[in-house]
């Protein structure tokens, strides 16, 4: 939609929404996705390393809120 959007635009907008859908057609031909799934992929794989980082420092932090140092 962005890129349709900038194609709007006279000039520059012009090429770039020309630049973008001929690269998203080989793109698509080459790897049988469009370039917004491979946006989308790669978002959903950085959530999914972020929730676990997440996950693990929630567990560090409940280890060290209980941990007491011997005396």
């Amino acid at each position: 939609m962005v890129m349709g959007g900038a194609s709007f635009i006279p000039g520059v907008g012009w090429i770039v929404g020309g630049l973008y859908f001929l690269t998203n057609t080989i793109v698509q031909q080459t790897t049988d996705k469009s370039i917004g799934e491979h946006i989308g992929n790669t978002a959903n794989g950085l959530v999914k390393t972020y929730n676990s980082i997440a996950s693990w420092l929630s567990s560090v932090e409940s280890a060290l809120h209980h941990w007491r140092p011997r005396q």
